[in-house]
């Protein structure tokens, strides 16, 4: 009943000859939502192990440094792009990203605040 009325309506409406114009235009923006949501994705993850990274300390003393890289790693596998030319994805094991000590701060006395020091 509800599908003969449909199909009668959809007779009953005119055919553009250029196809259906307003069905591209929003298949074009979905499809850019789907890439804003992608980036934003993105910005997150890298957001959190920004923040895991500053705050490594503080991570580590609470859950300790295993626990630390172990979530580093989970983050990094969420990041798109990370599988093998077969389109497996890599699974990241061990990263480093605890802050170095204070041993290295004689380099840091000759560079200003985005690490350059100065001779471009």
């Amino acid at each position: 009943m509800l599908g003969d009325e449909r199909a009668a309506a959809k007779a009953g409406r005119p055919v553009e000859k250029y196809g259906d114009v307003d069905h591209e235009m929003k298949k074009v923006r979905v499809d850019g939502m789907h890439s804003q949501v992608d980036k934003n994705v993105v910005e997150a993850i890298v957001l959190q192990i920004n923040v895991m990274r500053d705050n490594a300390e503080i991570f580590i003393a609470m859950f300790g440094e295993e626990k630390y890289r172990e979530k580093i790693g989970q983050l990094m596998n969420k990041l798109p792009g990370l599988s093998d030319s077969a389109g497996n994805e890599v699974q990241v094991q061990e990263v480093d990203l605890t802050l170095s000590g204070g041993d290295n701060d004689d380099d840091d006395e000759n560079t200003d605040e985005y690490g350059t020091d100065g001779t471009d």
